[in-house]
């Protein structure tokens, strides 16, 4: 199992994390901690800067169609989730176009 509560797997972990939904249009440290999880675990290149924009909303997309949810670019529960089951089925899978592992060895 994957812990949930890191960024790596699930972007924003907060303490109540049922809750959390990003979208475009939306900044902060929410959305910069996203950006980071796709570059690193899936190796799409938004920009860093906290503001969910046309890339970033693009990334979620391929992210949503690879885990197997409904592909509409808004990050939130049902991503979430997906990303956790992929993960489970097929960890290294995570790191398709990076080439890493999900736990770092490789």
């Amino acid at each position: 199992m994957i812990d949930p509560t890191s960024y790596e797997y699930v972007p924003y972990a907060a303490a109540n994390t049922s809750s959390c939904y990003l979208g475009r249009g939306m900044s902060g440290s929410a959305v910069t901690a996203l950006q980071k999880d796709l570059i690193s675990c899936y190796g799409y290149k938004p920009a860093t800067d906290g503001v969910y924009g046309e890339l970033t909303e693009s990334a979620v997309v391929a992210v949503q169609k690879r885990v197997g949810v409904k592909a509409d670019g808004d990050y939130g529960s049902s991503t979430r989730v997906g990303e956790l089951q992929f993960a489970d089925r097929d960890p290294h899978q995570l790191h398709l176009t990076s080439g890493r592992s999900p736990h770092g060895a490789g």
